[in-house]
């Protein structure tokens, strides 16, 4: 008895009767289950991609392979795994962030510092003067105060701190 990737198999059989004959074959491959922390990120086994985290039930023949998961805004991490005929492997890994810097401040159009919010990829993540770490890449920025606000993007580069200080248009009450 053959079937393509799996073992073939060969037995001398007596059969009388109605006899029923079951037999089953053993895979000529084995299975890879990759996870990873953020997930959603590539996988690359041996330089070829072949999805995203979290990956199962991945077969391969057996061998020994290349693994690494990647992403622009992350530090790669893999490493060599041998898959072994009819047998699962796991790869977990934590990958560490590319990061840079935001500073964020406001002014009116008179030069006074404002207080206001600032939100990252639509989400606030405090009132100006704000400091922090972002992802490497692009990012939405909104500075807002009272019916005033400025929408705009900026590019984060690793290991370097952006400025921002929009003018908001405020009414000033004498």
């Amino acid at each position: 008895m053959q079937m393509e990737r799996y073992l073939s198999r060969t037995e001398l059989v007596e059969i009388e009767g109605n006899t029923n004959l079951e037999w089953t074959l053993d895979p000529d491959f084995g299975w890879l289950d990759v996870r990873s922390e953020p997930s959603g990120l590539t996988i690359k086994i041996d330089d070829k991609i072949v999805g995203k985290t979290p990956l199962t039930n991945h077969e391969l023949p057996p061998g020994g392979y290349e693994v690494l998961v990647t992403d622009s805004s992350y530090y790669d991490k893999g490493k060599r795994m041998l898959i072994e005929r009819g047998k699962r492997k796991s790869m977990d890994v934590k990958l560490d962030a590319r990061l840079g810097g935001l500073s964020v401040s406001a002014k009116d159009q008179e030069g006074n510092a404002l207080v206001a919010d600032v939100l990252i990829d639509g989400k606030k993540r405090g009132e100006t003067p704000w400091t922090g770490e972002l992802l490497i890449g692009l990012h939405q920025v909104e500075v807002k105060t009272g019916n005033s606000n400025w929408q705009g993007e900026v590019t984060i580069v690793e290991r370097k701190t952006e400025q921002l200080t929009p003018v908001l248009s405020v009414e000033h009450h004498r």
